[in-house]
């Protein structure tokens, strides 16, 4: 396994969430036959003729769309604005894609996103986004928060 700061001379530098979303998706998929698989998109996925969007996944079928947030631990108020506006982008979705997800890679921000006690819990279901986690090796999410302490000095 790759460590998340190899080759990586910057802490903010996208390879790293990059490559935490690839672990991501390998955890979703250990767990599903091939048919329920997802991957990374080879091209953006279009909304008109002139809007295109990036995607972190979509299923074999095309039926699903996947926006991944490999963060740990407590949200902040920006990382909610983060979620929302995954969100909202999965929503401009819709006519695309007959399931829309938010992956997470921790349970505990699971939890908040499915409880009643939110504004952004009862907007995702409102809007038909399910909230799905992947489990992350111990090693891993380490990697992350080491990775998530090196961008906050």
């Amino acid at each position: 396994m790759r460590d998340l700061t190899e080759d990586s001379p910057k802490a903010g530098d996208s390879s790293l969430q990059r490559r935490a979303e690839e672990w991501v998706i390998k955890a979703y998929n250990r767990e599903r036959p091939p048919t329920k698989q997802i991957e990374k998109p080879k091209d953006r996925t279009t909304l008109s003729e002139a809007a295109k969007v990036d995607v972190d996944a979509v299923s074999h079928d095309r039926s699903a769309v996947y926006e991944i947030y490999v963060r740990q631990g407590n949200l902040k108020p920006g990382h909610r604005r983060k979620i929302a506006m995954d969100a909202l982008k999965l929503v401009a979705l819709s006519g695309q894609f007959r399931r829309r997800v938010l992956l997470f890679a921790d349970p505990l921000i699971e939890a908040e996103l499915v409880k009643d006690t939110t504004w952004l819990a009862h907007a995702l279901r409102e809007a038909g986004i399910e909230v799905e986690c992947v489990e992350l090796s111990r090693r891993q999410r380490k990697q992350i928060l080491d990775a998530q302490e090196r961008q906050r000095r």
